[in-house]
Parts: structure tokens; sequence; C-alpha cells
């Protein structure tokens, strides 16, 4: 689904799709293509439906009876085309029925920290959470079935005490391997014998120094993160750092306190190579109130 969407198109649909509401939203899968989208109330799966009948969009826009009604209809057709969840004018293509050959697991709950803006609200292991044996499997069914890019997280995913053999067993698999870290349970030793598994590995950095990170994340972290970030660099790994900005790490000097940090510019420079800086805004009043990625 590329360029505009226009008054006479139809929607080509995946033949399976479930819809389960949770937390009064509605989750959205499409269970051919492994994809998915969230709508926010029933008139908006009702807008779904017509389209999934057959109804070319002007057609739908035509059972539009208020302004609030065509706000819903946009949030539909915009989260079809975000998540091209569905082909136009025709069969879905096969890029979309192959869907996008990707698998996330969250491989545990547990985690060494409890940050203030956790949505996942991890710290303890859940009771149901699989084995090895389990995640074993799950994996080799996964490339089995076409399965090309999986990611770890959590969690913290060296709280799972076997995440050495379930990486390597991705490695093996012929998987392409991206981590989500915080980045404190990682020795020189662990460093280097799983290094060679991981394609990507991303580490939350919530400040620009110990100061701000710590009002996130705890105190007494910064350096150990940062020291594993280069590290992980050097062994010739793909690298970001994940920031949160929030009300909390983020103030009237944040902006210009990370441009001079020494640490970041001798990082950043030298590492430009295998490393990039992901900032995420979140959490502001307006765009006054934000720090503005510098590109």
């Amino acid at each position: 689904m590329n360029g505009e969407l226009n008054y006479d198109d139809i929607l080509h649909f995946p033949n399976e799709i479930v819809v389960e509401e949770i937390n009064n939203f509605y989750l959205v899968i499409a269970v051919q293509t492994a994809n998915w989208i969230v709508l926010y109330n029933a008139r908006q799966i009702d807008f779904l439906n017509m389209l999934r009948s057959g109804k070319c969009i002007g057609n739908v826009i035509e059972t539009v009876d208020s302004e609030q009604a065509m706000v819903d209809l946009k949030i539909v057709l915009a989260a079809i085309f975000a998540r091209k969840f569905a082909g136009v004018n025709g069969e879905v293509t096969k890029e979309y029925l192959e869907g996008y050959k990707m698998l996330n697991i969250y491989i545990t709950n547990a985690c060494n920290l409890k940050c203030k803006h956790c949505f996942m609200l991890s710290g303890n292991k859940l009771e149901n959470e699989l084995t090895l044996g389990a995640w074993m499997k799950v994996l080799t069914s996964f490339k089995e079935n076409g399965g090309e890019f999986v990611t770890f997280s959590g969690g913290e995913p060296l709280m799972f005490k076997n995440f050495p053999q379930i990486i390597s067993h991705a490695h093996d698999l012929g998987l392409k391997s991206t981590v989500l870290s915080n980045g404190l349970l990682w020795s020189d030793k662990l460093i280097h014998e799983l290094a060679p598994f991981i394609d990507e590995i991303q580490f939350s950095l919530d400040g620009v120094d110990e100061e701000t990170n710590s009002v996130v994340r705890g105190s007494g972290h910064f350096e150990k993160v940062v020291d594993t970030i280069v590290k992980f660099a050097n062994a010739g790994v793909k690298t970001s750092v994940a920031t949160t900005f929030t009300y909390d790490n983020l103030n009237e000097n944040t902006q210009t306190r990370y441009k001079n940090k020494q640490w970041s510019k001798q990082y950043i420079d030298y590492h430009c190579r295998y490393c990039c800086h992901h900032r995420f805004l979140r959490m502001a009043r307006s765009t006054e109130h934000c720090i503005q990625p510098q590109i």
C-alpha cells in the first residue's frame, strides 16, 4: 500500500481475522500474515467490517453521519495503511502474504531494575513462563514456517538463565537476532561468547549522565551501561541506544548537557560505524517543551 487511498479503492484482507477486546481496545489480528492493528471503539470495528465486506472506500464514507464518525473512519484507514494490513484493488501482494517474518519473544518478565516508566511492569518472573525446551521448539517451528528475524526482550533477557542456549539456537537455525537489554548484566566473558550470535543489540539509557539516568532507572548504572555499549560496538555488533525522555529526566538544560557530554561525543563519533542513537520523545505537553531531535 503505497501512495494515497482513493474514493473507489477496494481493500483486500486476509481470510482469517480475529478480533480480541482487551481493556476497552480492539486488537485485530490477521492470522495468515502475523499482522495486527489496534482500534479503539465499536464504530471503528463496524467500519473495518464494511471494508472487509468488499465496499469501496467511497461507499463507506457515504455512511458517515457525524464529524466524530469521520475521525473514526480516518483512524481505521490510517491503521490499515500504516501496517500494510490489506491490499488495494486486487489480491493481496505476495510480500503482504508472507508477513513480516519477524517474531518478538518476551522471554521473561524478570528484571533486575524497576524503571518508573516500564509499561511491562517487569520485575518478578511469572509462573507460566516457557521453559528452555519450549522456546527451542518455538524457534524451530518459526524457522520451518519461513521466519527470518527474532527479537528477544523482557524483562531483561539475561534474567532467563538459559538465554545463551536460546540465542545460540536461533543463530544455528539461521535466524537474525536482535536483543533489547538494560546492559547491566553483561560480563566481558558473556559479551565475548554471545556477540557472534547477535546481529543487533539495543540498550536502554534514559539520561545524558548519571544524574539524569538515575531518576528513571536507579542510581549507579550509567557508566556500566555505557561501557557495555562501547564493548558491543567494538565487537562489531550493530548497537543502538533507546532513550525515553519523561518529565522526570527532562529539564531545560538537557539538550546542552547531551551535546557537551564528553563520553557521548567520543562514543557516537568514534563508533558511528556500528552504533546509532534513537531518541524517543514522549510525554511533552507541547512542542515547546520537547527537546527537538538533532539528525
